[in-house]
């Protein structure tokens, strides 16, 4: 059945018209952050490498935490592989060198960060394990200055992990210990490896505004992947969040 030429021209114009639709859309100008030493920049890339950088992101986070959590069997054997790597690869800013804040990722590939950038890792890897995990930044009582820490969810247990500073504590029954545990028993803390002076004021001091959490927000490591993100700009977009 041959097609006439009439309808050729229609077939070919269609096409022509989807492939400059498709192509203008790719090129549409997008913006993308990055801060240094907590000065925010802004600039405009085509949306076709922004989409590109945000699944070469997703795919190294799903590599990598395969990598890491190989040969781990309970959740519990996985959220302490994760957290012994993070420790170990995600160093404390070296003296001299900028503050860099853009994608988890590009932390991961640096080899260092802050303690919510060094938390955003942990948390991230343990999401795309498939564990809930989530930032979370505390304080002394009556104090503006914080640190930030990782709370995973394990059998309805909010369990506490600071991997910028090694930590995690233990309670009476020798299970790692919770946001409960730490509340009902403060001296806890006091079992920490590492118990430095932050801003001035103890380590411990900084539990002691701990609160329960009722319910996760949406973890930022569940944005780093392309469904669960959609979903997310959809609800965000009506208001849904």
């Amino acid at each position: 059945m041959q097609i006439s030429k009439k309808k050729s021209l229609i077939i070919i114009s269609t096409i022509i018209a989807l492939f400059s639709s498709f192509w203008f859309v790719i090129n549409i100008d997008v913006s993308t952050r990055q801060g240094v030493n907590y000065v925010v920049n802004e600039r405009t890339i085509p949306l076709y490498i922004k989409t590109f950088n945000f699944f070469h992101r997703h795919f190294e986070h799903k590599r990598l935490t395969k990598d890491i959590i190989r040969g781990s069997e309970a959740d519990e054997e996985k959220v302490l592989a994760i957290f012994d790597w993070t420790v170990k690869n995600i160093k404390k800013v070296p003296s001299g060198m900028p503050i860099i804040d853009d994608h988890v990722l590009n932390i991961i590939i640096r080899g260092y960060g802050t303690s919510d950038q060094s938390a955003d890792v942990f948390t991230t890897l343990c999401v795309y394990a498939g564990i809930p995990a989530a930032m979370y930044k505390i304080s002394p009582k009556n104090s503006d200055t914080y640190t930030v820490i990782s709370i995973v969810n394990l059998r309805g247990r909010n369990l506490v992990f600071d991997t910028y500073l090694g930590n995690y504590f233990r309670n009476t029954k020798g299970q790692i210990a919770s946001i409960r545990d730490i509340i009902e028993t403060p001296s806890l803390v006091s079992q920490a490896k590492n118990q430095p002076i932050i801003k001035g004021i103890a380590y411990t001091k900084y539990y002691e505004g701990l609160k329960p959490i009722k319910e996760f927000q949406t973890p930022r490591g569940e944005l780093q992947m392309p469904l669960r993100r959609l979903v997310y700009e959809i609800r965000r977009k009506f208001g849904l969040t």
